[in-house]
Parts: structure tokens; C-alpha cells; sequence
């Protein structure tokens, strides 16, 4: 984690895969912690720009994800947002437009519209559009955006004038 946090991925590398393979032998494969190795490595690989060898990890990690902690939980639905964003990045738009829009629908049905991770589901979804030419949709996107920022924001300050308590999450 140490080399990984000073920019040392390709030494950090080997020592994720070893990682792995320790849990995975250890632990099993279906192990939470196994879990968190294949996530971390796909990151990894990801950022190194080892798209090829990362694309499977993350698809054995929403797959062991869906079946362990659930399909809409945040961290699968982070592996998908992720996966997403790879498959752009190689030019496999059919699928990663499946998966951006997987993502944000269950981020905004469970995390809520105004949550931070539902927010970078949008971001990514609305630059990919975007990038597609699809400037009409991605504003529809953005405007369901806005109203449902600004009902909460009243709902916010509905609360504040009746001088009641208002928790964040």
C-alpha cells in the first residue's frame, strides 16, 4: 500500500498479485478479503494502463460482488462504474453505456441523487454521452440533476426554519 501511496505502482504490483494469490489460497476465493485484492489490483492495473489484464479482475469482482454483499451495493456499483470507465477507454462504448447507466440508476435509487458517488456515476455518464453527440440526453441527465440538488437544498432549509435538526449522511 505504502509504494502504491507514493506513486510506486509498478513495484506495488507484484506485491498485490502476491496478495492475491495468498487469499485466495487461504482464505478462498469467494473470501470478502480475497474480494478487496481483486478490486485493488484492478485499480491498479487500471491506472497503469493495463487495461487488458485489468478488465477480467474487475468482472470476477462484480461477480463475486453481486453475490456476496449484493448487485446495487456501493461497492459493486463502484466496480461497475469503474469497469465502465475502462471499456470506454478501450473503445468498447455499447457495453460501458450499459454499465454507466447500470451504475447511476442504482446509485441514484439507493445512494440518492445528491450522494458523491452518484454524483461521479452522472459526471462519467454525462461526459460520455457528451462525447457520443449526445448533448440532449446528457442535459436531461443534468436537469433531473438540478431539480432533485434543489428540492433537497429546500428541504434543507424547510428544516433550518422550523429549527429543527437537519443530519447528513
Amino acid at each position: 500500500v505504502l509504494l502504491d501511496d507514493m506513486g510506486k505502482r509498478s513495484e506495488a504490483e507484484p506485491l498485490y498479485r502476491r496478495a492475491l494469490e495468498v487469499r485466495e489460497r487461504t482464505l478462498g476465493e469467494e473470501h470478502l478479503d480475497t474480494l478487496t485484492s481483486v478490486t485493488t489490483l484492478a485499480e491498479i492495473l487500471d491506472d497503469m494502463g493495463k487495461l487488458t489484464e485489468a478488465e477480467p479482475l474487475y468482472r470476477r469482482a462484480i461477480k463475486m460482488e453481486e453475490s456476496t454483499i449484493g448487485a446495487d451495493h456501493p461497492q459493486t456499483l463502484k466496480s461497475i462504474n469503474s469497469l465502465a470507465v475502462l471499456l470506454e477507454k478501450k473503445g468498447e462504448r455499447p457495453e460501458a453505456e450499459q454499465l454507466y447507466r447500470r451504475a447511476l440508476e442504482a446509485r441514484e435509487r439507493t445512494l440518492g441523487p445528491n450522494n458523491q458517488q452518484t454524483v461521479r456515476s452522472r459526471k462519467n455518464f454525462v461526459f460520455f454521452l457528451q462525447q457520443d453527440g449526445r448533448k440532449e440526453e446528457a442535459d436531461e441527465i443534468v436537469k433531473r440533476a438540478k431539480v432533485a440538488a434543489d428540492a433537497a437544498k429546500e428541504a434543507k432549509e424547510a428544516e433550518k426554519r422550523k429549527g429543527g435538526w437537519f443530519w447528513q449522511r
